[in-house]
């Protein structure tokens, strides 16, 4: 499906934006402005969107097989070889530049326990207990994504059962997820200070448990059902809710998508380090929920969209995006950490200062990304058709 090119290349471009904008001096500690609030409510969570994304795409193809391809371990085995091997790479690329660059602020070299940890994608948990173990080596915090997608994964298969028996089930088991835990995450301090060991706030904490997967069943789980809605219309195309139904939920998603982001965007603003902003509109229970609904029923409404919608997310711009924006993701914060220093680049929250942090890490980041497709990604996805092939001949 087109269209999911671009929108998957919008939701991660969307968060190096975040970045560069915070990076740039744009969004910093203390700033409550009208340009502040604008941007967090609609870039703010938008690796949220990935999540739905994630969900739709996945679950589709076992809508229409009626089952998973080839089993379970087949898909754990294409689903690891599809993240890990970039992801692998860049942590020895982030090993080397610690290692090989100069630089005034030098990150420390991680341990050998460090980097397995990361290797294992085991960096949330870890934080679970130990509040100040630094994700990415501190010069890649965008790698605590990866754990969070490794546990979607990992529940997948079972969960996609019970989305195929029942549907609205397994909806509301993924809503009681998300909320079990935010609730527990809200009103459970004492049990996340325990596992912390008393060495962090408890605002600190409350970040760290909602940067973990179940956080984000119900994202997955939206793009799930939305999968469902999505191959009905395919099936039976024309009927009422697709023709009357459809543009008026698209107008309601991206309305309730701007007032939860509103009320993201008020907690965003009290970032304390300038690193914890979408965590902390991250916390919020209800205004989350809501939004993730609205981005499933904007990703539906545009997959069964006109043609003139669809043509803004479907085009050769937006397929190369989509091929390099996992890649993009995995480097673009270290990049911009050497870049920044050696070439002294300076941070005046300017829109001139945006456009050359832009221009200074997003090309380089955009070489890495293909380079990494190319000759790692790439190969490791075809590699491993080849071999469930042999094994099913």
């Amino acid at each position: 499906i087109g269209v999911f090119d671009g929108l998957r290349a919008y939701a991660l471009f969307g968060v190096v934006l975040m970045h560069l904008i915070g990076i740039a001096g744009i969004l910093s500690i203390g700033r409550d402005d009208t340009l502040s609030h604008v941007l967090w409510t609609f870039f703010g969570n938008t690796i949220d969107l990935f999540f739905v994304i994630s969900g739709f795409l996945l679950f589709l193809p076992v809508i229409r097989r009626g089952r998973l391809k080839d089993g379970t371990l087949a898909f754990y085995f294409r689903r690891a070889l599809r993240i890990q091997p970039e992801y692998w790479l860049t942590l020895v690329v982030l090993v080397l530049m610690i290692a090989l660059i100069p630089v005034t602020f030098q990150p420390e070299m991680p341990t050998v326990g460090q980097f397995l940890i990361h290797v294992f994608d085991l960096q949330n948990a870890v934080r679970m207990v130990d509040p100040d173990f630094l994700v990415g080596f501190w010069i890649d915090g965008a790698l605590w994504m990866i754990p969070v997608l490794v546990g979607l994964y990992l529940v997948f298969p079972p969960f996609s059962r019970l989305m195929l028996k029942s549907p609205y089930l397994a909806l509301v088991l993924a809503l009681a997820v998300t909320v079990g835990w935010k609730y527990g995450v809200h009103h459970m301090p004492g049990a996340l200070d325990w596992l912390a060991g008393g060495g962090a706030t408890h605002e600190q904490l409350m970040i760290i448990a909602t940067e973990q997967s179940p956080s984000f069943a119900w994202s997955f789980a939206t793009g799930m059902f939305a999968a469902i809605l999505y191959q009905r219309a395919r099936v039976n195309p024309g009927t009422r809710w697709q023709t009357t139904g459809l543009p008026v939920a698209f107008g309601l998603a991206l309305v309730g998508w701007v007032v939860a982001g509103i009320i993201f965007s008020d907690a965003a603003v009290n970032t304390t380090t300038g690193f914890d902003g979408s965590g902390l509109g991250r916390i919020a229970i209800l205004p989350n929920l809501v939004g993730t609904a609205c981005r499933a029923v904007f990703v539906l409404c545009v997959a069964l969209g006109p043609a003139l919608l669809q043509r803004l997310f479907d085009n050769r711009l937006a397929a190369t995006g989509a091929t390099l924006s996992y890649g993009l993701y995995l480097i673009h914060l270290p990049v911009a950490f050497y870049i920044g220093q050696l070439l002294d680049i300076s941070s005046t929250g300017t829109f001139t200062s945006l456009l050359v942090w832009t221009a200074a890490v997003v090309p380089l980041s955009l070489a890495w990304a293909w380079v990494s497709n190319r000759f790692v990604g790439k190969p490791a996805i075809a590699w491993g058709e080849k071999r469930l092939k042999d094994q099913s001949n």
